[in-house]
């Protein structure tokens, strides 16, 4: 059993955040708003009012959160494993962003938050500034790679079409 609650940053489309969440006990969602994701039976958390996009979703994530932290990924992070989860949790030592590297650098939608990186992603919300890799580069972060095929990053219809198994 994860030991931190894990927050699913939920999509509009219910059934690749069931699939996500299906994988993790002590799950809330979060989402711009509740519509149909009231049907999984999870918690539904909105979105903070101030900040856009992913943060306002980690923003909300880690404001709800009872504990000092709390892992936080993606719905649309396909084949994401309570195994993965697990090592995350194994691996943190405390810093404010914990998570797993992409290519192209920390993957901010896929790690444990500390209570303590809302301080950083209040301040650049506040400033309009809302870009999560960037806000990284202002927190005490450190990652871990996985093999590939541990994980996908599904962000495109193409993404979609490659998920093996995947029948709209």
């Amino acid at each position: 059993m994860i030991p931190c609650p894990v927050i699913i940053l939920a999509l509009s489309e219910a059934r690749k955040t069931a699939k996500c969440a299906a994988s993790f006990d002590q799950v809330k969602l979060v989402a711009p708003k509740v519509g149909k994701l009231s049907e999984l039976g999870y918690p539904v958390v909105l979105d903070s009012p101030r900040a856009a996009g992913p943060m306002a979703g980690v923003i909300a994530a880690i404001e709800d959160c009872r504990s000092e932290n709390c892992f936080v990924t993606a719905a649309d992070l396909f084949d994401l494993r309570a195994e993965v989860v697990a090592l995350l949790v194994s691996q943190y030592r405390g810093q404010q962003y914990f998570g797993l590297k992409e290519p192209l650098g920390i993957q901010p939608l896929c790690g444990i938050y500390h209570k303590s990186a809302l301080t950083v992603l209040r301040a650049r919300a506040d400033q309009g500034q809302f870009g999560m890799a960037d806000a990284l580069k202002q927190m005490d972060t450190d990652s871990i790679a996985l093999p590939p095929g541990q994980w996908r990053n599904i962000n495109y219809p193409e993404d979609l079409v490659a998920v093996e198994g995947y029948h709209g």
